[in-house]
């Protein structure tokens, strides 16, 4: 113990985090060796919910939904929630904490509580932060060195990613690059979730943390192998398309055709693996090396719910390993999320399963090496058409139970009890039970 506190110490020290006490011990479920969510029972357990959500993105950054909107999900066949916290609603000036903000995500724990709902807090972002109208980090912590950032009118939202500003952004979080005080932006970032687990850790409805949403790589294009990736993909696809048309809004023919065909699509998807292996080692790994041991000093019980790389979203391979993320001892969970890249808002689901089972599977293969269970932390029918939503629940909701994975839907605005799919939604939630 004298040595495992002793690398605490010296993580806290050589990083910059500021050292405290234990803030309470987690109630609620845990993680079993072999990869499964244990009950306070000691049963296994599946999670399953709703991702509570897209009013949280923007100020005042609490969601919609009041206490008996949370008294509702249970009946519904939800467990949980995986509820949404911005940064730059924790830190709007660097170093000053919004704990008002904080108190009011814990009143609203209070309501996830009476209902008898776990939570995981997921420290969400898109697009990096708020300089680049979207959520995640304050303008402060969006350090671009001045580069441009300018969308075009018809482009899909996730196209932003690869403007120079938010490349630039992002590279800057990766290195820990210096801002406000000379201090750096990844350690802002780690420090703000210390305060966090400080107001909230103790609340007996958090069961763990989500603690990056959807890692994007920053200008990877540094990187020999993306450019080597492009040679790949340029072999595989029709002559003249071009890769980044999956981001635009509309997708041609051409494309459509490729993503349909699970073998074409993920032969194309491979080509980046050498890209996503380099960046997950040099730059997610050793985040989760920081920011795990820092958090786990203040609530050593708490779960950590591992996100891989974001594009692992359309079944891309991930490479995270137990022994690189840091979590010796730590109870982890593999936190990859679901939209099957077969559908797009002028594309209708083609009621085949298969591009969603290889993804699935290749999910449980990285859950394994970390010897911890899946949590979906958002899967659903953001991206399909919404007359052919319910099929894409009914079929993934099938393959969740097949698997045994944990779930959250994504997303719930206060009417998810108007979606079309909602019925579908509670017979997944229900027969998960």
């Amino acid at each position: 113990m004298k040595t495992a506190l002793g690398v605490l110490v010296l993580v806290c020290v050589a990083t910059g985090i500021p050292r405290a006490g234990p803030v309470g011990v987690q109630g609620g479920p845990g993680v079993r060796s072999g990869g499964q969510f244990i009950g306070p029972d000691g049963q296994p357990l599946i999670l399953r919910g709703l991702n509570v959500a897209q009013a949280a993105k923007v100020a005042p950054y609490l969601p919609k939904q009041g206490q008996a909107d949370f008294a509702k999900m249970p009946q519904w066949g939800c467990n949980c929630i995986r509820y949404l916290i911005l940064w730059a609603g924790i830190e709007p000036q660097p170093g000053q904490y919004d704990d008002e903000y904080l108190a009011a995500v814990r009143q609203r724990l209070d309501w996830a509580q009476a209902a008898g709902l776990y939570v995981v807090l997921d420290m969400h972002q898109d697009v990096y932060g708020e300089k680049y109208s979207s959520d995640g980090a304050p303008a402060w912590a969006c350090l671009d060195g001045g580069a441009r950032f300018e969308t075009k009118p018809g482009e899909h939202w996730a196209a932003s990613y690869l403007q120079p500003a938010v490349l630039a952004a992002f590279d800057s979080f990766w290195r820990d690059a210096p801002g406000p005080e000379g201090v750096g932006v990844q350690t802002r970032f780690i420090r703000a979730w210390r305060h966090v687990v400080e107001k909230l850790g103790d609340h007996p409805a958090v069961i763990g943390y989500d603690v990056l949403n959807e890692p994007f790589y920053g200008n990877v294009l540094q990187y020999p192998e993306t450019l080597a990736a492009f040679g790949k993909l340029q072999a595989l696809l029709p002559k003249g398309v071009n890769p980044l048309s999956l981001f635009a809004a509309q997708r041609s023919a051409q494309m459509r055709e490729l993503v349909a065909d699970p073998n074409r699509l993920y032969a194309a998807v491979d080509c980046a693996d050498a890209a996503i292996r380099r960046f997950e080692q040099e730059r997610l790994m050793p985040f989760y090396r920081r920011i795990i041991p820092a958090l786990r000093e203040l609530t050593p019980d708490a779960i950590f719910f591992v996100e891989p790389h974001i594009w692992a979203s359309g079944g891309a391979h991930s490479f995270l390993t137990r022994e690189e993320v840091g979590g010796e001892g730590a109870r982890l969970a593999f936190a990859p999320h679901y939209y099957d890249p077969g559908c797009a808002p002028d594309v209708p689901y083609d009621g085949n399963p298969a591009r969603a089972k290889v993804a699935f599977l290749r999910m449980q293969e990285v859950a394994r090496r970390l010897d911890a269970p899946v949590f979906l932390g958002e899967w659903g029918d953001a991206e399909s058409p919404p007359q052919t939503a319910v099929q894409y629940i009914r079929d993934q909701g099938k393959l969740l139970r097949e698997l045994g994975f944990s779930h959250c839907y994504w997303e719930d605005s206060g009417n998810v009890s108007q979606k079309p799919v909602f019925g579908a939604l509670c017979d997944v939630w229900r027969r998960a039970q």
